[in-house]
This record gives C-alpha cells, structure tokens and sequence, in this order.
C-alpha cells in the first residue's frame, strides 16, 4: 500500500519537471522548496508502489520508476529505503550519477549511503550480471566527493573494488553490467590501488575470484612486489574452503607467480595447516615439493597428514617422496609410524609395499591394530526423548533486549534471508519483552527501534499512522503478516496471543486460553493475524487432558473480539473461531516428490496445504506457503518433515542462517522424522564457509534429548532432492565424526542406508565402504560386549556389494568389512535390524492414471543448431516462410501449459532474424512472430495446456549435449513429476528419434538414475533395444550407447521383471534382448545381454541363455 503523502511527492515530481527529463538531468534539477521536500519525502519513505494486481507503476501514475527513485534519492530519503526502491522495482547501473546525486546530499548522508550501500554485493566470481552494485558508487563517494573519509573495510565493497580493477586491467572473463563510463578507470583506480589492495589483504578478501588475477597482474606491472604478492597468494589458499578455491590458488602459485622451494618453506607453517585437509591437489603441486625441501626436524609434521590423501595416487606420490628423502631423524619414524603400520594393510598394493618397505627399513615391528578398549568407538543407543522446556520470557527492559540482541543469532552475514525466515526461540522472546517494554516504557521502546533498525533476524516495529492499518488481501506468509500488522498493536496488547508456551515454539491449550481471557480483561481485540499464528502452533495432541467436545465446549465461553484491522472486525469471537478450529484444523501435509517454483530437478517439499472452512475468513497463507513448497517451522513446530524443507545444506550456508534453523529443530518435542534428521546430519558437511559450528551443536544437543534415532534415518532425503546420490559427498566424513562423539548407532546405520541408495560402485559408494571398514572393528566390539545388538552385523547393503563380482574399491572395501564383522547367527538374523530397512519392491506407482499426451502434427526435426554447430536441437518446418529457418527455444518452455505458447528462433542463413512463437488456438498451432515475451499472471490459461506429443518429441530430441541437454532434462524431470508424460508418448518419441542418426540415448538414460520414472520411461529402454537389435539382424554394428542402455536395464533388472510379470510391460517387448544376447561374436554388449536375458527368459519361458 502506498503512503498518503505519495500523491504530493507524483504531484511535485511533474511540476518541477522530473517527468520530462532524463537520469543525466537529475543533478541539476530542482526540488522543490523545504515544505514541499518535507511533504514529498515523506510520501516516498514508506509504502508499496504497486497494487493487489502487482501492476508495478500504478501508484505513481505513470511516472518512470527509474526516475522516481532518483527523485527519493535527490530530496534525500533514507539511503535504506532508496537501495530497497532499486532492489524491489528497477536496477541501476549509473553508478557515477548515483554517487554524485548522493553527495549532493552532504557527508552525513553519503556516511549512511555507504554503511548501507557495503551490505549487499549481487554476484561471486569475476561476473556482475546484475545492476544495484552500488559499492561502486562508494568507491566514487571516498575517492573524489569525500576523500577524507575512511575507505570501507566491508568485503563487498572490496569485491566490488577488485572486480572493477579486472575489469579496467582487461582480466579474461571480468565482466560488470552497465555502461564503461559508469565504472572506475584505470586512472582513478591507480592513485589508491596499494590501499585497497592492503586493505583487502587484511580484510580476507577471496583470492580465487577478481583480486588474484588482480593481484598477479599488479606483478607484472610492476605495481606489486612478488613477495607480498605470494604472500597474500599463500594467505588466499590457507582462507580457501572448497576444492575449486585451492585449485585456483594453486594455480596463482605454481602457474602465475612461479612460487620457489625457498618461498615454500618460509611459509611452510602456513602451508602445513592447509596440507592437513590432504587435498590431493594442493598435496600434489605443493605438499610433495615441501616434502623435498623442508629441514627434517619439520618433516613428519608435515608428511603425516598429507598420508591421509583420499586418492591412491597421492598415497604412492607421497610414499616415493618419503622414501627419497632418506634422511628421516628417528624422532619422524615414530610420528610417521602408526600411519605407516595402516597403510600396510592397503587394498592398493602399490601403497601397501611401499609402507611395508618403510617400515622395513626402520627396523618397526609391525602389528595390526589391537582390541584395547580405548581404541574403539563407543556404542550408545539413543538417550530417552527429554522433557520439553517452557518457553521462559526475558527482562522487559531496554539493556536486557540490547544484550539479547548483540548475541551472534542477530549478527547479519549478508542480505538473505529475509527476518521473517529465521523465527527462533531466541527472536520470539525479543518479540514478548519488545511488546512489554512498549507498555511500559514506550520512549524506550522507540530508542530502540532506532538502534536496532538494521538487525538482521528480528526487526521490531511500531506505527502510529492509524488510517494505514487496513487488511491487506495480498498473499503473504503467515509470520511476516503477523509482523506486519503487530506494528499498530504493538504496547497496547496485553501479550501476544501466538507467544509460545515451549521451546519448541508450540503452543498449549490452556495457555490460549488464558491469553484470551488477558484481552478479555484489557478490553482489546485480538489481531487475525497473531491468532492465526497461534492456532498453527496449538498442540491439538495434547488439550490438557480434555476430549475434543469438552475442549470445544471450554472455548466458546470466550468471547474475545478478532479483527483484522480497527476498522475490520471479523465475525466469530475468538472462542468461537478457536472451538470450529478444534473441530476442523489443517490437515498436517505429507513430505511429497513435488517441482518447486524454481527448481526442476526433483524436491521433497509439502503438500499443498487447503485452509480449513473453520478459518474461512482468514488469508490464505499457509497455502500461499505451501503452494511455493516451503513451510516455515516457526509457524508450524508440530507438522514434522514437511516444515523443515528449508534447513539443507548448501555450500554458502553460516550459522545466521542454517546454524539457527539447526539449532530451533534440536529442540523438537519428538524424535525427528527421517527426512528431518538426515538433513540436521547433513548440516555439519563443510561449507564455503567453513562450516556450520551451530549445527556441530544442535546435533550433539538433538542426541542428548532423544531426538536422533538410528533406526528412522532416511538418506533419501538428504538435500531434500530426489536424487541424493549426488550429494553423498562427504557423508563418511560425517559419519567418523558421528562415532568420535559417541554416536556409532547413528553413523553405521547410516552408512549401510547410503549403500541401500546406490544400485552400482562408485567413488563415493567406496568411500562410505571404507568408513565402515573403519568402524567395524568398533562395531564387532560392541556386539561382543553387548552394548550393540547382533543384528548391527547384518548390514545388507553391505554385503551386498562385499558379494559382488570384480575387485572394484567398493566391493573390496566391503569385503574387509564383512570380514572384521562376527558371523551372522541364527539370533542375529532372526531380530530386527534398528537400521531403516531397504525399500521393499512394490509397484505401487505402475498402473497409476495420467491423462493422455495430446496427440499433434507438428512438422518437427533434428538438425544442427546454428548458433551452436556442435548442439543439437529441433528444428520446425513451416511452408509459409520458405526463406526462414525456425528452431524451438527452452526457455520458459516449461510455463507453455500456462503461455499457451512457447518461444522459436527465427534464422535468416546463419543470422538470427526474430523470435517467432508456436500459439495454440484450441485447434491447431500457429508459427507467428513473437508479440509479448511473456504474459502476465492475468493472462495464464486456466485450465492449462495438458502436454503434446510435439512437445515430448522436442524435449527428447533436446537430449543430445550442453545446455540445452541440461536444460530439456530438468524441464522433461518437472513434467514427469507433474505426470504429464506417458509410457505410451514416451514409445512414440524414442521410436522415431532412435531412427534420427543425430539422437542417441544417453543423455535422456540420466532420467532413470532411480527408479522414481521407471513406470513412464520404460519405453527408452525397450524401443532403443530395439532398435540395436534390428541393427544386429541387418548385419550392422551395434551403436555405442547399446552398453549403457543395458547397464540401465541391469540396475533396474528387479522391478522391470515384476512389472512384466504383473502386465504393466508387454512379454514381448525384452524379445530383442535375446536378438542380441544369440549374437556369435562375444562383445561386452553381448555378455550383458545373456545375463539379462536369463532373467527375463521366465517370462517367455524361453532358457536358451
């Protein structure tokens, strides 16, 4: 909603000219006098410029944005609220003009333009896509219109700064959106170059982005001693987190500043805390040449931890430099030897003779590792759940709020998330004692909003501009609209009715209740909003004891007032919306296989959530919520899996975000669900950052309570995507730390789950086997003292792989993990095992009813891209433009149900001519130059576009390579989520594609990494058989992709059996397996097809093979 006074400030704006003039006049224009300024500033602090329609200038009447937010910027508006305005409407890259338009304004307000400019930076790494950078317009504001300011020692000011300098250096791949007159020139960046670049030293700027290369060039220009420059080099890979960031310094070290043995050694402290992660790249560029050169009193202090080098090769590399420094003291034999001793017994044998010679030549006795009880992880089955807290107010008082919110849960990292995103315990108390304070001491309670203004979590506020308060009928969630209209309230309420009554953030029956009857006593009403927050949070498992009609009846005695605004009560009391409530409440949704808002890959989210009638009159924001796939669990602490969707790991996660979700979920009243759990598990996988040490604490906190309990871990989940499997990467990390905090249960079980999830060996499956090599022995002593049950050595999926053919890392591993196990008895077998159990086969999912792909004719092909020769795409064929070339567009391909369109390229020869679209008109589609990029949300079809047979054909041929393979998978992956593609369309495509010589399957192969889509996708492997059989009989040669087909078809062996056996795939359909399998001349191809076929021969009743 607007402010009441913008009216004046459109009125002004077009009186003195604004309207008529350009960005590059804003500085020279006037504004007005002071009365005027006052009014029209005060009509721009505040408000929505925009209506229910989302119609983005409707309340300025047509004025341009961009120019509007000039105008708030030259009378002066609160710097805050300006970079919102460019945020929230318009982007501006005019970086010269904003800062002259800022210090037109004094230094005062150019001090605020800058503390709030340095809060926010758009982009990472050396492209800035984006506009609003306006830590380029501090750069203007400290070097020429306030040069006696301090120079910000912000990092994203010196992001910015350093990018600007690739720019303007001519850096490869240094990009900055806007107009080169906007940014800095080499001539004004030169002045400052060595202040910022020591400030960015001091300031930890990331090397392995823009200031590197900056760095490297300021070398060669002679503008940087090579010194300090590997000195700040050797800084920047000690400050890298991630794999890609050391491999970069690495190259600025050994690639770009040649870095010497002798310069190695000076910084050999350094270097030897960043060879302790044994980064196989770091340990090969750096650590062997450090292991050649270091004096050898240093040298088992730096050897020893590059020993633990994931790879073989790294191994072996550090073994020979071991060996050929010959001059090891005995004091660096007896560090080195424990390691040396289990390297021995490595499944390499490269690395397993090299150790045994080392230890040789030491003169070591060698023995295996013993069985004292110190050396053992120890085995503690999960304490009883704990007894949940009250939720406990703070002091009431302005010191008391200033301290709470000096803690590190308020310390804002970056611009995300949002306040209304990170609801604790911690804030909700800050909330309640803010409301007291307000009563109390309102002077108070304004001198703090002041203070506190820019907090980062909690940002308490209070109007008094009474006529605004009105309902806002706009989607919302339900905690920021509680935030919203508690503003009018806030001081003049007795208490919050949505206070929580425990740690938890639940709330009690009685509890309401006894709220309900403060605001009887105070004569107020009850804000929609706050009660809609605390009817979320009721524990309806728990009335205090009462069955549902006696609760019902309790209610209705109170006849506490509800309004949505002072002047919009609503029609039931309180205790009437409560007893309906009671009676009719939202059903808890399920955690569901859903495609997110801007994800396609396959999410776990919850379901959609439909409002109950009891709260008919109330917004809609829980559905809003879930419409979107996130659920806040502030609002909802009792609907379990489905309302943590938004604690995951991801590689920018810090405590402010993700550490204090962690920290919320640990204090659940119940056991975590399945997904809830792995995913606090997953938390503690190191970040970008470094890590999350909150959710090293939550973790160790949800233990202790009795939340984590082993046998209802569910790695599916992990991530929360459908495809986990991509994301075990660094799991049996977490699974030793785990052990190492007396968490063995959890880590074991754990581990064999991760092996459930995976069909076939990989590096990461070898991996986990090698943990739980590592933990076995642990294990096995558990057993044997009781502590673990016997049914622990059962571990399936781990002797699965342990009875795999080959000698592959993950089935020898599992092998020698089998063997440090106890022998599976009768007992064992018979008793369950606490792990979550392996998936049983079930066909649940084949036979389901999708509506029919529309069957169309439209004139589609495969050809090489123009823009791209090396890409395939799909071309469409059209007689009424014979002199154009048309080719279908991905992009926004997936809203053409709601567009009833999508886009075409239109190509004169090889010169792009003009977008086109394909228009469905109900009977038919149209090829017609393109009219709206994009229609608005007023426009969407309703009911949607089901899916065509065309399209299914354009997504498949899609598959091929690059981005637009990328891009046809997670489009096809939405629709298959959304059951809009059927077996019988998917038959159609691949049999005609399959006789394209541009198409091959392999790509579209990455659609069954599981077997989520099988009962849809079974076709691609059918039809491409097929398709390598009919070759066969033709006497051609079997195409490549026929062995990757068949490896799909092995994985997936089991259910694809049963689902034949069941009708769902017709007999006939595997009968070129046996084409192919009574081949003559043996091949890989062959071999595959034989052990199939003796698989699927029962169903024929067919036993040649």
């Amino acid at each position: 909603m607007a402010h009441k006074d913008l009216s004046h400030a459109v009125e002004l704006f077009r009186e003195l000219g604004w309207a008529k003039a350009q960005p590059k006049d804003t500085s020279t224009l006037g504004v007005g006098t002071p009365e005027q300024q006052a009014v029209a500033k005060r009509g721009l602090t505040s408000g929505d410029w925009y209506g229910k329609d989302f119609n983005r200038a409707r309340e300025l009447h047509g004025i341009d944005l961009y120019m509007m937010i000039l105008f708030a910027l030259r009378l002066g508006v609160n710097p805050s609220r300006v970079i919102r305005l460019f945020r929230n409407y318009e982007e501006s890259t005019d970086y010269r003009l904003i800062a002259e338009l800022v210090a037109l304004n004094g230094q005062d307000y150019a001090e605020r333009f800058i503390e709030e400019a340095v809060r926010f930076r758009e982009f990472e790494g050396l492209e800035a896509e984006l506009g609003n950078e306006f830590t380029v317009s501090v750069f203007f504001l400290v070097t020429q219109h306030f040069p006696e300011l301090e120079m910000p020692v912000d990092r994203n000011y010196l992001e910015a700064w350093a990018l600007c300098a690739a720019v303007q250096m001519g850096i490869p791949g240094a990009k900055m959106r806007g107009p080169r007159g906007q940014f800095p020139t080499w001539e004004e960046l030169l002045p400052t170059l060595s202040a910022h670049l020591e400030q960015c030293a001091s300031a930890g700027v990331e090397m392995w982005n823009a200031l590197g290369n900056v760095i490297v060039e300021c070398v060669q220009r002679q503008l940087l001693s090579r010194d300090t420059a590997v000195n700040y080099a050797i800084r920047g890979l000690d400050a890298a987190t991630r794999q890609g960031q050391r491999r970069r310094m690495v190259a600025v070290l050994c690639d770009e500043l040649g870095v010497s043995d002798a310069e190695l050694v000076k910084h050999c402290q350094v270097l030897s805390g960043v060879l302790s992660a044994a980064e196989p790249v770091v340990v090969s560029a750096l650590g062997l040449r450090l292991i050649g050169c270091v004096p050898s009193e240093e040298l088992a202090d730096v050897a020893l931890p590059m020993l633990y080098v994931s790879t073989l090769k790294g191994q072996r590399d550090v073994l020979s430099a071991i060996v050929q420094r010959g001059d090891l003291p005995e004091s660096a034999q007896i560090i080195l030897q424990p390691r040396m001793s289990e390297l021995k017994s490595s499944t390499d044998k490269k690395v397993a003779d090299a150790a045994t010679r080392l230890l040789e030549q030491w003169g070591s006795g060698v023995t295996d590792s013993g069985g004292e009880e110190g050396e053992f992880y120890s085995w503690s089955n999960p304490p009883l759940v704990w007894d949940l807290p009250r939720f406990q107010r703070i002091d009431p008082t302005y010191d008391s709020l200033i301290e709470a919110l000096s803690s590190r849960d308020f310390v804002r990292e970056s611009s995300y998330p949002q306040p209304m995103w990170l609801i604790t315990t911690e804030s909700e108390q800050c909330l309640v004692a803010f409301n007291q304070l307000a009563q109390d001491d309102p002077q108070a309670a304004q001198q703090l909003q002041t203070v506190i203004k820019n907090c980062g979590i909690w940002v308490p506020r209070m109007r008094s501009d009474v006529e605004n308060f009105c309902f806002d009928p706009r989607e919302s969630s339900p905690l920021a609209r509680r935030q919203r209209d508690l503003a009018w309230v806030l001081g003049s309420v007795p208490c919050l009715v949505s206070e929580p009554s425990f740690v938890d953030l639940s709330i009690s029956f009685s509890d309401l209740l006894d709220r309900f009857a403060a605001y009887d006593r105070a004569g107020v009403s009850i804000v929609c909003s706050d009660l809609m927050v605390a009817l979320l949070r009721l524990n309806l498992d728990d009335l205090d004891g009462l069955d549902i009609s006696a609760a019902v009846e309790k209610a209705r005695a109170y006849s506490t007032p509800v309004i949505h605004s002072f002047a919009q009560p609503v029609d039931r009391t309180a205790g009437e919306i409560l007893a309906d409530y009671l009676v009719d409440p939202y059903h808890v949704p399920a955690l569901v296989e859903r495609t997110l808002v801007s994800k396609y890959g396959g999410m776990y989210a919850p379901e959609k959530v439909v409002s109950p009638q009891s709260l008919a009159e109330f917004p809609q924001d829980v559905t809003y919520d879930s419409n979107h796939g996130d659920l806040n669990p502030a609002a909802t602490p009792r609907w379990g899996d489905a309302t943590w969707t938004r604690m995951r790991h991801y590689p920018q996660a810090t405590n402010s975000d993700q550490g204090v979700l962690a920290r919320q979920v640990a204090r659940s009243a119940s056991p975590l669900g399945p997904a809830t759990a792995i995913n606090l598990i997953g938390l503690v996988r190191p970040t970008k950052k470094g890590g999350v040490s909150l959710a090293h604490e939550a973790l160790m906190d949800a233990w202790v309570r009795g939340l984590l309990r082993p046998e209802t871990l569910d790695v599916r989940y992990l991530d929360w995507t459908v495809d986990p499997a991509k994301n075990y990467s660094g799991m049996a990390d977490v699974a030793r730390g785990l052990a190492e905090t007396g968490m063995l249960a959890l880590a074991w079980g754990m581990l064999d789950n991760i092996l459930a999830q995976s069909a076939k060996p990989s590096g990461k499956t070898a991996e986990i086997a090698e943990m739980m090599v590592h933990l076995a022995p642990s294990v096995a002593h558990a057993i044997a003292n009781g502590s673990a049950p016997s049914s622990s050595a059962q571990v399936p999926s781990l002797r699965r792989f342990a009875e795999a053919k080959g000698n592959n890392k993950t089935t020898v591993a599992a092998r020698k993990a089998i063997k440090l196990l106890p022998e599976l008895t009768s007992e064992a077998t018979d008793e369950p095992c606490e792990r979550h159990p392996e998936s049983a086969l079930t066909l649940e999912h084949w036979g389901v009813e999708v509506e029919e792909v529309v069957n169309d004719s439209v004139d589609l092909y495969l050809t090489h891209a123009i823009s791209s020769p090396s890409a395939v795409t799909v071309g469409v064929r059209d007689s009424n433009h014979p002199k154009l070339t048309f080719e279908v567009s991905l992009w926004d391909f997936d809203f053409f149900s709601k567009y009833g369109k999508y886009k075409v390229e239109s190509y004169q020869g090889k010169e792009f001519n003009h977008y086109y679209q394909m228009r469905w008109d109900g009977i038919t589609w149209h090829l017609e130059p393109q009219t709206a990029p994009r229609p608005t949300s007023n426009e969407w079809l309703d009911p949607e576009l089901p899916v065509f047979s065309s399209l299914v054909y354009i997504l498949f041929g899609m598959m091929h390579s690059g981005s637009r393979a990328k891009n046809a998978l997670d489009v096809a992956t939405k629709f298959l989520i959304e059951e809009k593609i059927t077996a019988s369309a998917v038959a159609h495509t691949v049999s005609t594609l399959v006789q394209e010589e541009l198409w091959a399957p392999t790509q579209a192969l990455k659609l069954l990494h599981d077997n989520t889509h099988l009962p849809v996708l079974w076709p691609l492997l059918t039809e491409t058989v097929a398709k390598a059989a009919a070759g066969y009989q033709q006497g051609l040669n079997p195409p490549k992709w026929l062995g990757k087909v068949l490896d799909v078809i092995a994985e997936h062996t089991v259910e694809l059996v049963a689902a034949t056996h069941a009708g769902y795939i017709p007999v006939a359909a595997w009968a070129p397996i046996a084409v192919i399998a009574e081949q003559k001349k043996k091949t890989a191809a062959v071999t595959k097809a034989r052990a199939l076929w003796k698989l699927f021969a029962q169903e024929t009743q067919d036993t040649r093979y």
